[in-house]
């Protein structure tokens, strides 16, 4: 019953978020996101899986979509502002795994690093190479 259930749910907020919403791009994949990672969690957590979805998939779907959300940055230049709230929340939420490792939610310490080191790489990478409005951007925001 729980299967049908998630099925439904995650449906109705892909439709109903992505589809039909005229929220910004940017906000609509963060919640595609999240309702991916809490879709893998459930599914991982309902049958004996072991935790495949916080050890593996939740790190790498992070890693993945921030390294899109980057390159949508990257791409449309003129429109860095209207991103870079997503990018940085998205950068930040890179961090999660490892969170999760510290409160023994996942078992593996290798995938949590790697999303951290992608993170890490792409604020770097966002302040060596990208547009300096986007660098003076993320310094007002982060309060540098």
């Amino acid at each position: 019953m729980y299967r049908q259930t998630l099925g439904v749910a995650s449906a109705w907020v892909l439709v109903r978020y992505t589809f039909l919403s005229k929220m910004h791009r940017g906000k609509k994949f963060l919640l595609q996101i999240a309702n991916l990672s809490l879709v893998l969690f459930i599914i991982d957590h309902a049958g004996s899986a072991g935790g495949w979805s916080v050890n593996y998939a939740i790190p790498f779907l992070l890693i993945c979509s921030s390294l899109l959300m980057m390159s949508v940055v990257y791409k449309h230049k003129k429109l860095w502002s209207d991103y870079a709230v997503y990018a940085m929340s998205l950068l930040f939420l890179s961090f999660l795994p490892c969170l999760l490792y510290v409160i023994r939610v996942s078992s593996l310490f290798w995938p949590s690093a790697v999303s951290a080191g992608a993170a890490l790489t792409t604020l770097i990478i966002i302040y060596g190479f990208l547009d300096k409005n986007f660098r003076s951007y993320f310094n007002r925001r982060l309060h540098f």
